[in-house]
């Protein structure tokens, strides 16, 4: 495999300093099914502002050129095995250059997963910034401690969902419904995400055969990666005409969120991922901002991974030379830790039979 790089492309000891973009879940390009290739959504009848991530032009020639060749040093050509009889596999791929914009073919999906780090981040330390302040939720149940975060669905009546998202005002007034029904519903807050389509897939219980396979049409619904104890989703239907679904977890709070990017809807003034309740951007606000400089390690074993050599192809492209190690791999991070705008404390109060604020 090879990837073009220009003229003036920059030095290795500038890449090092941080000076290009860096991928902080690159894409491999050792494994067939993560090569990346321009794609086409096909959207049956699409009357909305609406896109899916990718549908525009490349962003510019750098997008997806290989930058940073990277392996652990407990590299091994085959798999190996765990005592438990697990597998371990180590890490190797190329950093690939990325403008992390959603509409480029290209870098859509690095631009996912960058958002989906920094969002998981936010979530997680604003779970711990609560529990530090004793917070409870409230439930018909009794008063309960921040809990995991759920990943829910929420779908509104498709005609007025349908008829709102052809004009922004329209999208952005579906969005604060769905949020006041979420709330009402029982959920504290957390990271939603619109999708204005679903895919026609036969693998799916509503797959539509007079359709075509694999095309996308309008169904609007709601994402929501969030905390709270909800109300029984007949309940909720009977009272909004809006229904939910719990949704499986996936390994990580991360790979979730990312998973609802790549296929989010996509629209001028219309973010694509927004925070509320607990979560929003008037209750947690950033308290500091630092960049530090460290490695990038093995998801297997923690160990800090090395840099190698691109050298020049045939095919006026690059590979790369796993025998030249280059040492221990530095990149450039940026790191945010949040506090609670206002500082709460909860007490439990026998006279309310429950916790009450100070």
């Amino acid at each position: 495999m090879s990837s073009q790089i220009g003229a003036g492309y920059g030095t290795w000891e500038a890449r090092m300093r941080g000076e290009r973009p860096v991928v902080l879940e690159p894409v491999s390009c050792l494994t067939p099914k993560y090569q990346k290739s321009e794609w086409v959504a096909v959207i049956h009848n699409n009357k909305s502002i609406f896109r899916l991530p990718g549908q525009k032009e490349q962003t510019n020639d750098k997008c997806g050129e290989w930058v940073h060749p990277l392996r652990c040093p407990n590299y091994a050509p085959t798999l190996q095995k765990t005592l438990d009889g697990s597998v371990l596999e180590h890490d190797r791929f190329v950093v690939q250059h990325s403008c992390h914009k959603p509409d480029c073919p290209i870098c859509y999906d690095s631009w996912a997963s960058r958002q989906a780090t920094t969002s998981a981040d936010r979530l997680f330390q604003a779970i711990n910034l609560y529990r530090k302040e004793g917070y409870k939720i409230e439930t018909p149940r009794g008063f309960y401690p921040m809990g995991r975060i759920d990943h829910i669905v929420f779908s509104p009546p498709q005609d007025l969902a349908k008829e709102l998202i052809k004009t922004p005002g329209g999208s952005r007034t579906l969005r604060t419904m769905a949020i006041d029904i979420m709330k009402n519903a029982g959920v504290v807050g957390g990271a939603i995400v619109f999708h204005p389509f679903r895919q026609n897939d036969i693998r799916e219980p509503n797959f539509n055969p007079d359709m075509p396979e694999g095309v996308w049409y309008e169904s609007p619904h709601f994402h929501v990666i969030g905390c709270g104890f909800i109300d029984k989703s007949n309940d909720v239907y009977a009272s909004t005409g809006w229904t939910y679904k719990k949704m499986d977890r996936r390994a990580t709070v991360q790979g979730t969120i990312k998973y609802t990017l790549t296929h989010c809807g996509i629209a001028d003034g219309f973010q694509a991922l927004t925070y509320f309740g607990l979560f929003s951007n008037n209750k947690i606000v950033v308290d500091t901002i630092e960049k530090v400089t460290e490695p990038i390690k093995c998801k297997a074993c923690g160990e800090a991974l090395h840099l190698y050599t691109l050298v020049p192809n045939d095919n006026d492209g690059f590979d790369v030379d796993w025998s030249q190690d280059r040492g221990v791999y530095l990149h450039i991070v940026v790191k945010k830790t949040y506090k609670l705008r206002d500082k709460m404390k909860w007490v439990y109060d026998p006279a309310m039979c429950g916790y009450v604020r100070k």
